[in-house]
C-alpha cells in the first residue's frame, strides 16, 4: 500500500465515520461522473439514468495492449438512501502480464512476489486476484456529493474516493 492509497484510505474512513449522510435525489445523479485518479490510472464512475451507470479503467502506462488502455464495464444499480448498490456487480477481469511497461505492478516479477514489505515494516503476502483484477466495486456510498468505496479484507481493506 503506498502513502496515496494510504491517504485516500483514510480520508474515506473518516469521511464515513463523521459526516452525516444527506439524502440526494438519484436524478441530481443523472449524467454526473466521479472520478479517483492516481499517476498511473483514472477510474471513473458516470451515471447513466436511474438504473445504469459506467465504471470506466484507464491506465497511463507505456507498452499495454491498446484493449487494456481503457476498459468500460455497463452496470445495473438501485439505490438504498444514501447508498448505489451494484445489482450484477459480479465481473472478474484479470489484467495478462505488461513487463515492458512503466507500470511496476503490471509486471510477473512484481506480481508473483510471493512477500512484500509495507510501507510500516509488515509483510503482506501477494493474493494476484486481489492485487492485480480490477476490483469489484459493489456498494458506493454518497456522501457530500462524492462517492466512496470501501471493502474490508481479512487483512486490511481497498477503496476508492470518487470526487
Amino acid at each position: 500500500m503506498n502513502l496515496e492509497k494510504l491517504v485516500i484510505y483514510l480520508f474515506s474512513f473518516w469521511m464515513i465515520l463523521s459526516c452525516s449522510s444527506n439524502k440526494t435525489n438519484t436524478n441530481e445523479l443523472i449524467g454526473k461522473k466521479f472520478t479517483a485518479k492516481t499517476e498511473n490510472r483514472r477510474l471513473e464512475i458516470k451515471i447513466i439514468d436511474t438504473e445504469d451507470l459506467e465504471i470506466t479503467n484507464e491506465f497511463f502506462c507505456t507498452n499495454i495492449d491498446e484493449k487494456y488502455r481503457k476498459i468500460v464495464f455497463k452496470k445495473k444499480y438501485h439505490r438504498i438512501q444514501n447508498s448505489i448498490i451494484l445489482t450484477d456487480s459480479i465481473f472478474n477481469f484479470n489484467l495478462p502480464y505488461f513487463n515492458n511497461s512503466n507500470c511496476l505492478f503490471l509486471s510477473e516479477k512484481y506480481r508473483s512476489t510471493k512477500d512484500r514489505k509495507i510501507f510500516d515494516g509488515r509483510t503482506m503476502n501477494s493474493n494476484q486476484e486481489e492485487l492485480y483484477s480490477i476490483w469489484n466495486i459493489d456498494t458506493l456510498k454518497i456522501i457530500e456529493n462524492k462517492l466512496i468505496y470501501l471493502k474490508k479484507l481479512k487483512r486490511g481493506s481497498k477503496g476508492y474516493l470518487f470526487e
